[in-house]
């Protein structure tokens, strides 16, 4: 233990860490006050006004969504959509049927079932707006679950003829169909826990920043140095100092991961509040993966998930520091392992590249990012859900990681 404090209090008095952490503090506040929805972040200065009608709305409308809820409230949502004073004259409106009419819609069709853009626009930025929208599209929560479903069978049926397609198409509507009937979407007021998982979404631009600077160097500093010699002739043994460093260094990361995830939960707490645990978590555009979660359940599995991340993360760092010439060297590959995985790739349609970038540490880090999508993998007959597999063989590679980086720095030391 004496050592690993040694060795953590080394990594402290590189003053190059040191500024780091000030930055990254200070970028993860800056991220705190401006991301997420511009409506109701702190930047805005009616964002306390905002946030309180979304409460009051939520307040308003919350209870599980059935069909006594929808009926409930769809004649007050119809009342505000079709009402004369909120939509726009009657030259405007002709104008928007045309466009609509050249877009291919048929006119009838527009005017029964698309009124939202007939609506003014100083109408559509209003509180009434905000109040209405969110919950006319909660009222097809449940056919919108099946309608994803049967899509998904049809393009695995598509993409793989035969008995695989015909397996994940079963597995898409059993898992979109046990959504639509096994489980009760709640709405309520959750700000803060969509803020919350956004913040934990960025976790990989300020802990795996820190990490790359702090980690870097734990182990190739000593080469550059001309230290791993000398350490030969210390009392402690090369595996114990290895895995000293291994400790120091994950210490370190936990650490960080911990200090920036309370204090984005302290903020949270003091500007939006944790009401909302049972709201349901699906958004049907990022969020569209079946899992029957509520905006705590997923929560938790995002900040999990993003721990679990971090410890990969910083274990891959280090053996990456272990088989480097220099820090410098090493900096440049963390920042590459950081870097690449939040590219978009999917203009490429490579579906490897995909799995693989999802599968990186930096991308894990972020939290519900591996668990919005829905991507199941027919395996010996069987389907199984591909984030699961992949949480698996990231144990496996921080676990090689962490043992070639105490193997490779014992043999940097001997071949010295």
């Amino acid at each position: 233990m004496e050592l690993t404090v040694h060795e953590l209090k080394k990594l402290f008095k590189n003053p190059v860490t040191v500024a780091a952490i000030i930055l990254i503090f200070a970028f993860n506040l800056m991220t705190f006050v401006s991301s997420g929805n511009s409506y109701y972040s702190i930047g805005n200065e009616d964002w306390k006004e905002h946030v309180q009608t979304a409460r009051e709305n939520g307040a308003y409308f919350k209870g599980a969504i059935t069909d006594e809820w929808s009926a409930k409230y769809k004649a007050e949502v119809e009342a505000f959509r079709r009402d004369p004073a909120n939509q726009v004259s009657a030259e405007e409106a002709e104008e928007i049927l045309k466009e609509k009419e050249a877009e291919g819609y048929n006119p009838d069709f527009v005017r029964e079932n698309m009124v939202w853009a007939f609506l003014r626009d100083d109408v559509k930025r209003s509180n009434a707006y905000n109040r209405y929208e969110p919950v006319e599209g909660s009222m097809g929560f449940y056919e919108t679950a099946v309608s994803l479903g049967q899509q998904y069978a049809q393009i695995y049926t598509l993409q793989n003829p035969g008995a695989k397609g015909e397996l994940l198409a079963d597995a898409a509507l059993e898992d979109y169909g046990r959504l639509a009937s096994d489980y009760t979407a709640y709405y309520n007021y959750d700000l803060g826990y969509q803020w919350m998982s956004g913040m934990v979404a960025s976790t990989h631009s300020t802990v795996g920043v820190l990490i790359i600077v702090a980690l870097a160097g734990i182990f190739c500093s000593e080469y550059t140095r001309k230290t791993d010699a000398l350490l030969l002739s210390t009392k402690h043994g090369r595996q114990t100092l290895a895995s000293a460093k291994i400790r120091a260094g994950l210490i370190f990361a936990i650490g960080a991961w911990a200090v920036i995830m309370g204090t984005n939960a302290s903020l949270t707490t003091l500007c939006y509040g944790w009401e909302g645990w049972e709201a349901y978590w699906q958004d049907w555009l990022i969020n569209t993966a079946p899992f029957r979660w509520n905006q705590g359940t997923a929560l938790v599995t995002a900040v999990a998930t993003s721990f679990f991340g971090t410890i990969y993360f910083a274990l891959l760092i280090m053996a990456v520091s272990a088989v480097s010439k220099n820090s410098f060297a090493a900096l440049l590959a963390g920042l590459f392992l950081l870097i690449v995985p939040s590219m978009d790739v999917s203009a490429i349609g490579l579906d490897f590249i995909y799995s693989l970038f999802s599968a990186m540490p930096a991308t894990i880090m972020r939290g519900t990012l591996i668990w919005s999508s829905y991507r199941p993998v027919a395996l010996f007959g069987q389907v199984l859900d591909w984030q699961y597999i992949l949480l698996a063989a990231a144990l496996l590679v921080s676990i090689l990681a962490a043992a070639a980086a105490v193997r490779i720095f014992k043999n940097h030391q001997v071949s010295n």
